[in-house]
């Protein structure tokens, strides 16, 4: 029985891109789905049914403390007792059912948007999904979003948004009756403690004064996602532009990379002026058709890997990266430069610009978007060698 459980590693489960259930042993599964989402589920039998119950989204619940829950309801099983959420014998749909429902029926502004919405519903709330809707409480709701609350604010009141969606849609649909449980007024305000205001309502960034000794660190590592960081930081890019980066839109004799409209947060075409720095590593790179950084299976660089990356370069030896509170993001390093920018005293609507930021109506902004590509090239480079001042100019990634 012993050689039947813990079949999974920490570095399996941390690298598996495998599409469906993988046994970890005793009714412990780790669960990928198409688009990526990551989670863990305890299938079991009672009274001759299989039942799945979910015990939260990876990387939040690691391995360890997915065995942990698991071997904690394989006991309760033993003891005769039935685990499965709807013993209460609730006749209404669970939460997954009307979560999915949700997802089915919204519209999503960019396929970013719809793997945050992905990822809040079906691994950060998973202790949410096998609930019949109308047994969910303002407790189970507290219990799902406290261990985000703090740490990382910014996706704890996502989070608590979708929840509230599913929960309204629930009742509309006359599944559960009173107040809703995850309402932030008159409700979770009065329970959840005060979030950091230094963290609430943007993403933790890292002082730009310690940008070029991060850059030390991550420039050498092998592997595309610390390439892929690499030129983020470089371009003062979001994530979701430079995992979606294609050839095509890279001129590297002019270096200028020109990032379509469909990726934008403002739906406009925007040209990203490239360092000298940044040119090098692509043209590092021996191929020269599709994604420029592509993953394993060829498919788009997930947002996740790149985060992985950033944690890699600063985790300290002998923990896991995915176990580490880094405490500053990659979105951050957006803030970093906007700072670097202030401090040193470039233009403010150059700066601004830089970030894809829209400054003036609208015939100043296509005025400025097509005119001012050389002025903020000088910032980009003067950002480039800024951060990698400390880099011996050999160094590459590779």
């Amino acid at each position: 029985m012993a050689r039947g459980i813990n079949q999974l590693s920490a570095r399996t489960v941390a690298n598996l891109t495998d599409e469906g259930a993988h046994a970890d042993g005793g009714g412990l599964y780790y669960v990928i789905t198409k688009t990526g989402s990551r989670s863990w589920q305890f299938w079991h039998v009672v009274a001759g049914k299989r039942s799945k119950q979910g015990l939260g989204g990876y990387p939040d619940v690691s391995l360890a403390d997915a065995r942990a829950k698991a071997a904690a309801l394989r006991g309760r099983l033993a003891a005769g007792e039935d685990i499965r959420p709807s013993a209460t014998k609730s006749s209404a749909p669970t939460f997954g059912d009307i979560a999915e429902e949700v997802l089915a029926r919204k519209v999503f502004k960019s396929p970013i948007h719809r793997r945050q919405w992905e990822r809040a519903l079906r691994e950060l709330a998973g202790d949410l999904t096998p609930l019949p809707v109308n047994t969910v409480t303002r407790r189970h709701v507290m219990d799902v979003l406290s261990p985000h609350w703090q740490r990382v604010p910014e996706t704890a009141q996502k989070l608590r948004g979708c929840i509230e969606k599913v929960l309204a849609r629930a009742t509309a649909l006359d599944h559960r009756t009173g107040n809703n449980p995850a309402a932030w007024k008159d409700g979770l305000k009065e329970l959840l403690e005060p979030q950091d205001s230094a963290k609430r309502g943007h993403f933790a960034s890292m002082r730009y004064h310690d940008v070029p000794a991060f850059m030390t660190k991550l420039v050498g590592r092998s592997g595309g996602a610390a390439l892929a960081l690499a030129v983020t930081i470089l371009t003062a890019s979001r994530q979701g532009e430079v995992s979606g980066m294609d050839w095509r839109e890279v001129d590297l004799d002019r270096a200028l990379w020109t990032v379509p409209k469909e990726r934008m947060k403002a739906k406009r075409e925007h040209l990203v002026p490239l360092s000298a720095q940044a040119v090098a590593m692509l043209r590092a790179l021996a191929h020269r058709d599709g994604l420029v950084f592509p993953s394993r299976d060829g498919s788009r660089l997930s947002q996740m890997s790149i985060s992985m990356a950033a944690r890699r370069a600063v985790a300290p030896k002998g923990v896991r990266p995915e176990n580490y509170a880094s405490g500053f993001t990659v979105h951050g390093f957006r803030s970093s430069f906007r700072v670097w920018c202030s401090e040193t005293g470039k233009n403010r609507e150059l700066a601004e610009l830089c970030l894809a930021h829209q400054i003036g109506n609208a015939v100043e902004q296509a005025y400025n978007r097509t005119t001012v590509i050389e002025q903020r090239r000088v910032i980009m480079q003067e950002w480039a060698d800024y951060v990698l001042r400390d880099v011996p100019t050999a160094a590459r990634i590779t």
